[in-house]
């Protein structure tokens, strides 16, 4: 089955503590480029989140945003830093003495001091949380997946089409290849005649050698072969399935080149606006091809 690089996929899941939302959305891309969003406390779940991402997607542009809410919210507590408090005391009692001033300390002194107050939360369970998370990403990467399956197999029938309608085209140009030699005799000939002033004759021997050497200038047989052979392996891929776009895109380049150099030998009016729509039509499928992962 052919997969198409672009899809969407969502996923949630809840555990004893809270739950996880996941989003993964892919893009046409080269290679695989992994964007994972997460709060960073939760950062530690990056790696793992990659590899999961990995086991689904060899291709494209992927963006995850995980985002994690707890029920009541995590636990908090604040304790008072006793030790910097005892220093902070004595300095500002140091500072009373210096300035001469009689006033005692109070509370209030000491709260534009933000680091005397420590702020403590309860410690993630790593072991919940990542369970919690990859069963919420599995969910979003299967919907992902599902969706660029079913945009990949319209993408494939659409691909079908226009190669049998480009098969269609070689079966043509494969039929008037044989004709292509003696039409450049006759052309030849009728050119000769015009030139060759009335009452001197032509040499038929030369006139022979130079026919060979049009037909062997104008033999496309070698260009139809490697056309049916590039052919024949794109239907392979296509039936294969999987990740096959680089060797579809490969391919169609192949297939470009071979139908140039075809329409530059033909040099014969019918066989070079054969190739034309040749081109024309592997153009069009390779604009699909690059949505293939």
């Amino acid at each position: 089955m052919l997969c198409s690089m672009t899809g969407y996929g969502e996923g949630e899941y809840s555990d004893a503590q809270g739950y996880w939302k996941v989003e993964v959305r892919s893009y046409n891309h080269r290679f695989l480029d992994i964007q994972i969003r997460m709060a960073r406390e939760l950062s530690v779940f990056e790696d793992p989140l990659r590899q999961k991402v990995r086991c689904y997607l060899s291709r494209g542009r992927i963006e995850v945003v995980a985002s994690r809410e707890e029920f009541g919210g995590r636990k908090r507590r604040v304790t008072l830093n006793e030790g910097l408090l005892a220093g902070y005391r004595e300095a500002l009692e140091g500072l009373r003495d210096f300035l001469g001033q009689r006033e005692p300390l109070r509370v209030q002194d000491f709260l534009a001091f933000p680091e005397l107050f420590v702020l403590e939360e309860e410690a993630w369970d790593r072991e919940l949380l990542w369970s919690s998370l990859e069963k919420a990403a599995e969910q979003a990467l299967d919907g992902l997946v599902i969706m660029r399956q079913a945009e990949g197999e319209q993408l494939k029938a659409d691909i079908v089409h226009k190669l049998k309608a480009v098969e269609g085209l070689i079966r043509t140009l494969e039929v008037r290849a044989p004709l292509l030699p003696e039409t450049y005799r006759e052309r030849l000939t009728a050119r000769l005649a015009d030139l060759v002033p009335d009452g001197v004759s032509i040499d038929p021997d030369r006139l022979a050698v130079e026919a060979a050497i049009l037909a062997d200038r104008c033999d496309i047989s070698e260009e139809l072969v490697r056309l049916n052979s590039h052919m024949n392996q794109m239907w392979g891929e296509l039936e294969e399935g999987g990740s096959v776009g680089r060797k579809l895109d490969f391919l169609l380049q192949e297939m470009h080149r071979e139908i140039n150099t075809l329409g530059v030998k033909a040099n014969d009016a019918v066989s070079t606006a054969l190739a034309v729509e040749v081109k024309s039509l592997l153009e069009k499928v390779r604009e699909q091809v690059q949505n293939i992962e």
